[in-house]
């Protein structure tokens, strides 16, 4: 891992796989749109160096060491 996020309410919480990829845990639990962790990878074009969660909620956004910046929601959309 290379980054860890955790939302602000503590309802998710993310983290930067190093392998063009982010995965996201809903804490409380799996649902029909995740894994039965209650994770969600979301893939992404290059490795991530850095990972935020939004303090408003329900956002995180990703950052690569060639300074390429993206806002997702928690369900890993851009």
């Amino acid at each position: 891992m290379t980054a860890i996020a955790l939302s602000s309410d503590g309802t998710w919480a993310a983290a930067a796989t190093g392998d063009e990829a982010v995965q996201v845990w809903r804490l409380g639990g799996a649902n029909e749109d995740t894994q039965s962790d209650g994770s969600r990878i979301v893939p992404t074009s290059v490795p991530i160096s850095a990972l935020g969660a939004s303090h408003a909620g329900g956002m995180f956004a990703t950052a690569t060491r060639q300074g390429v910046l993206q806002l997702w929601s928690e369900r890993g959309e851009v």
